[in-house]
Order: C-alpha cells, then structure tokens, then sequence
C-alpha cells in the first residue's frame, strides 16, 4: 500500500510506521538513488556512529537495537529526497519510499496493511491508488 508521504508531518509518519514496522529490533536502510544530493542528515548520522559517509560507495546503513536510531534514519531518508528500502529483521514488512515523496508499505499480513491503512487514514494521509495498465 502506497501513500503520499506527508513531510510536513514526519514524525508522526515515522512513529507510525515504526509501530506498524514491529517487531524491529534491526533495520537496514539501502539507499537506492540519491536523486539530488547526499541527504546531510544522513552523513552525519553515520559520521556520528563511525561509518562511512559517502552514500554512493557504502549505500546502506544498519541499526541494531536502536529504536530511537532507526526512527532518526528514517525521518532523514524520507526528508533527504532519495530512493531507499528500509528492511527491518525480525519483521516480515518493509518499506520503500522515492523522491517522489511516495511511501509503500510492504507486509506478508493482510491483517498488518488494514491496521496501516486505518492508521494512516486516521491521520489524513492520502492513500494512492496504482493501476496498470497494457503498454
């Protein structure tokens, strides 16, 4: 289920999806392109825990046991304007977000993305709806 991703209200969009992420005791953040420029949020989470800085040679950033870390890593990855996937382990859901300013929401529970939709609607996200079509 994909929404519109709503900026001016990303920490209450993290919150969440990180509630609806659960059990995340792990996430790894892959950053798929950097459309504009290396989101600088993220450079100085990772010059903070020691990594690597550049995003184009080292694009993924893991946390383990760090709710308030993960939290922090998301809200910059969807501030920072690129494409990335946010893997979460012991979880069966996902996320991908681009710099479209689109989310989507992945889950092997139907039961999961009917509590993500309801929790998203509740806050007045706009859901969007993809149809394929034929070329």
């Amino acid at each position: 289920m994909t929404f519109h991703t709503p900026l001016p209200r990303l920490p209450w969009f993290t919150r969440e999806l990180l509630t609806h992420l659960a059990p995340a005791r792990a996430a790894l953040l892959v950053m798929d392109d950097i459309v504009f420029c290396e989101p600088a949020e993220l450079v100085a989470l990772r010059r903070a825990a020691g990594g690597p800085t550049s995003w184009p040679e080292a694009p993924g950033m893991l946390w383990e046991g760090d709710l308030e870390g993960i939290a922090a890593g998301l809200t910059a990855a969807l501030r920072g304007g690129g494409d990335f996937r946010l893997l979460c382990a012991p979880s069966t859901h996902a996320l991908r977000a681009d710099h479209d300013e689109y989310t989507t929401f992945f889950s092997t529970s139907p039961g999961r993305i009917a509590a993500v939709r309801q929790a998203m609607r509740a806050g007045a996200v706009q859901e969007v709806e993809w149809t394929a079509h034929d070329p």
